[in-house]
């Protein structure tokens, strides 16, 4: 992805995750409880989990502004694009080749 949609992800998980920040206790109002936060985080676990969440999108915003985190399938490098292609040494008939 380009520099352009960097910047669009790490402005749009940031604001996301400031809203959810700020309006945390409407997301527990509307979602209730969540048994797992309240059994593994204690009593409150759930409002702890909102607000880990959004801090999580937060930083993952950071991280992919800067280009330290790559969305889909992986770029092909160098040695694995040459993989690929078929080996033209064998038929050229080269002294080299095997």
């Amino acid at each position: 992805m380009g520099m352009i949609a960097n910047i669009f992800f790490w402005i749009l998980l940031t604001w996301a995750g400031i809203g959810t920040l700020k309006y945390r206790r409407t997301i527990h109002e509307w979602t209730g409880g969540w048994w797992w936060a309240e059994h593994y985080l204690g009593r409150g676990g759930t409002m702890s989990a909102i607000s880990l969440i959004a801090c999580l999108m937060i930083g993952l915003g950071v991280v992919k502004a800067f280009g330290m985190l790559e969305l889909g399938p992986p770029k092909k490098t160098g040695t694995e694009a040459s993989a690929t292609k078929p080996d033209t040494a064998q038929k050229s008939g080269s002294p080299n080749a095997k």
